[in-house]
This record gives C-alpha cells, sequence and structure tokens, in this order.
C-alpha cells in the first residue's frame, strides 16, 4: 500500500509539475469587467425575465505564491455583482460593489492557461439601482452586507512575460439574500511587475 501511494504521489507530481516563470511570485495588477447575471433560488413569476449587465471596471492587485512546487496568487480587488430583470416593458438594473478576496492557480495547455479561482465576496454595501435606464436615489445602507462566494473556471493568455489577457465564467455558490446565486463572464488585462 505506502509503494501505491509513493508511486501515485511521483506520477501526480510529474503530470502537474510546470515550469514557473521569473517574476511569477512579483506583485501585479488587472483591470477590466464583468458581464453580470443572476439564477434565481425560487421561480419567477410568468413574464418576468433574469438577465446580464455590464459592469465596469473591476480592479486590483494579486501576487504570486510557490508552495512546494505548487504556484497559485492570492488577490484582492474591488468587483461587482448583478442583473437586469426585465417585466414587459419595464427594466430594472442592480449592481452592488463588492471586496473581493481570491485564491486560484492555472496550468498551463498550449499557448494559455486553464485557470481555477476561489473568489469570496465582502459587499461593500454601495452599487447602483436602474428603473427604465433612470438611476435611483437609492441609500447605501439598503444594499445590505451580503457575502458571497464562487468559483471562476477560465483562460489566461500571456501576451509577454509581464501582460496577460483573462477571460472566465464565475459560478456563484451562494444564496445571496435567500433569492439569487450571482453568476456571469469576467475579462481583465494583467501587468505583472
Amino acid at each position: 500500500m505506502k509503494r501505491i501511494i509513493i508511486l501515485a504521489l511521483v506520477f501526480s507530481t510529474k503530470i502537474f509539475s510546470q515550469e514557473i516563470p521569473d517574476n511569477f511570485t512579483n506583485f501585479g495588477v488587472y483591470v477590466g469587467g464583468a458581464q453580470l447575471g443572476a439564477t434565481t433560488v425560487e421561480t419567477l413569476p410568468d413574464g418576468v425575465k433574469i438577465e446580464g449587465v455590464l459592469a465596469l471596471p473591476n480592479i486590483g492587485i494579486y501576487k504570486g505564491v510557490v508552495v512546494g512546487s505548487f504556484p497559485f496568487n492570492i488577490g484582492l480587488g474591488y468587483g461587482h455583482r448583478g442583473y437586469s430583470q426585465k417585466f414587459g416593458s419595464d427594466e430594472y438594473t442592480f449592481i452592488a460593489n463588492y471586496l473581493d478576496i481570491m485564491v486560484g492557480s492555472g496550468y498551463p495547455v498550449g499557448p494559455v492557461n486553464l485557470t481555477g479561482t476561489f473568489l469570496y465576496g465582502i459587499s461593500l454595501g454601495s452599487g447602483k439601482i436602474e428603473e427604465n435606464g433612470t438611476e435611483l436615489d437609492y441609500p447605501d445602507e439598503d444594499f445590505g452586507e451580503f457575502s458571497d462566494y464562487g468559483l471562476i473556471f477560465g483562460v489566461n493568455y500571456p501576451i509577454n512575460e509581464s501582460i496577460s489577457l483573462d477571460a472566465g465564467y464565475y459560478l456563484g455558490l451562494a444564496e445571496v439574500n435567500k433569492s439569487v446565486k450571482f453568476n456571469g463572464l469576467t475579462f481583465s488585462l494583467g501587468y505583472r511587475f
């Protein structure tokens, strides 16, 4: 049994080992946005549709860390959660601001890296609400203090040693305010010093 475990560890280390760039442990910054969406926990009334809404900017910092031979990024950023709800000719848009804490890693496949990231968001208690294109004067305390967490599955394309493009799908796992689970497409441009 001991030999099987040792063989499994050696085999998995060889499969998942990767060349780590020289500047991987440097700090980096990113700027981007997201096409936000949500799924409802309960069934919506007939005629009500949840759709996506674009939110800009998502900004943040990250740092590469290597534990053993396993590289991963940790980061802190300003992001958004939200959705658009339509009923007949009426449209209601909700975008909340979040402080995001993230931990993720990538694996090289050809010219790109497949990435997986755990994201934990803390509501900043602010945002924007629009009704039929007109922004409503909404008190910040009414946005609530709901945390959100989920996974981002994506792809990273390194343009050179310092600059990269990222795109991914956010899968929210938390039932926020016991009513929605956020999701969406994310995109960003990153620069590692």
